[in-house]
């Protein structure tokens, strides 16, 4: 039986805050006390380091253990994401494998001439293959990871999506909610948005060590420890043939 696909793209746009930036004269609620895992940096061993040719994109972005590392944003010193990292899971959500822990992970660079990357995940039991190209947009301030996740034994599975910001080189005073089919988050300086093509289907957004809650309108997260996002795509990978 050949493999079925499942494809997309997930996009993180980042900015310099402004329509996301909390008003002049208003007052942020005080944290709740010892909320969140405490932030720290991943580990310095990265597998891959890219960026665009162009001087028009201030992102760059590092690869280790089969996720993403960073986001670097405004400039090089300044990392403003902690981790990006894709999971898979069958309809039941009876397992979930993460990229960094549950899959066997190459990198490699395709082209000699550009910083483009390309991770192949395949799942250690042989179910499923899932495929990353990260590259960034050269004519904007964007990270863009084009994902391809195959079924290898007929199964059906859904893609899954945990995104850590660190705004402007900590998550201490970042703010995070889902807002349409995007998830935001900012600080006074910097803001970011993670979307995906087709567009996730459900998403949370809770501090990092505590379970999410669902989207919808709610308050931004507020604390004294990062927030984490987290979403879903809408369909499962195509299985068998109806």
């Amino acid at each position: 039986m050949s493999p079925r696909t499942l494809a997309g793209t997930l996009a993180l746009g980042v900015a310099l805050s402004g329509v996301l930036s909390v008003p002049v004269g208003t007052a942020s609620p005080p944290p709740p006390p010892d909320t969140g895992r405490k932030h720290t940096w991943t580990e310095a061993d990265k597998t891959g380091f890219g960026t665009a040719r162009t001087r028009r994109s201030n992102v760059w972005f590092t690869l280790q253990r089969g996720r993403t590392s960073e986001v670097f944003y405004p400039d090089l010193s300044t990392p403003s994401v902690r981790t990006l990292e894709l999971m898979v899971s069958d309809r039941r959500r009876s397992f979930l494998d993460r990229a960094s822990r549950d899959m066997r992970t190459t990198v490699r660079r395709p082209d000699a001439r550009s910083l483009r990357f390309t991770q192949v995940h395949v799942d250690r039991d042989g179910r499923y293959r899932l495929t990353e190209t990260h590259l960034t947009d050269p004519a904007r301030d964007t990270y863009v990871v084009r994902v391809r996740l195959e079924s290898l034994d007929g199964g059906r599975y859904r893609l899954h999506v945990a995104y850590d910001p660190a705004l402007a080189n900590g998550g201490m005073d970042d703010r995070a909610r889902a807002r349409g089919r995007a998830l935001v988050a900012h600080d006074e300086r910097v803001s970011s948005a993670l979307v995906a093509r087709p567009p996730l289907a459900r998403l949370r957004n809770g501090l990092a060590g505590r379970a999410g809650r669902a989207a919808g309108p709610p308050a931004p997260a507020t604390s004294s420890r990062p927030p984490s996002c987290r979403g879903s795509t809408g369909s499962p990978a195509a299985g068998p043939p109806r």
